[in-house]
């Protein structure tokens, strides 16, 4: 699995989860992933999944001082970065790119996709979401 977050027109973590995500889990990827790079004034974005919505990942999100915002559940549509998930798997998989023959291989490609995605789409992408 894949996680990442943006902000306005950036793109500011991307990281590769090897492994299914409990609440536990998840927090300790909140810790390495999020929190490095969460802002004043930023509000956290998460859909409903059961990890995300634990009462203990909650309290951790509270405990750090991370402000959220209610979510309805199963609205992909109103989460900015489902556009650029799209964009990346476009990226990685675009014709004339070779298989992928190994998980290193593709996670390079995720990486690089990542990197190259630029600032304006992303920007695009938050900028189309109704306030």
């Amino acid at each position: 699995m894949i996680w990442g977050a943006i902000c306005g027109s950036k793109k500011l973590s991307l990281a590769v989860v090897d492994t299914r995500l409990n609440s536990a889990k998840y927090q300790e990827l909140l810790a390495d992933h999020l929190l490095p790079v969460l802002e004043p004034g930023m509000i956290f974005q998460q859909d409903n999944a059961p990890c995300h919505a634990s009462a203990s990942t909650k309290k951790w999100l509270e405990d750090h001082d991370v402000p959220t915002c209610t979510w309805p559940s199963l609205s992909p549509d109103l989460n900015p970065i489902e556009n650029v998930w799209g964009k990346q798997a476009m990226m990685v998989y675009r014709p004339g790119n070779p298989p992928y023959v190994s998980a290193d291989l593709l996670r390079v490609a995720i990486f690089k996709a990542w990197e190259e995605m630029e600032d304006g789409f992303v920007g695009k992408c938050t900028e189309s979401m109704r306030k």
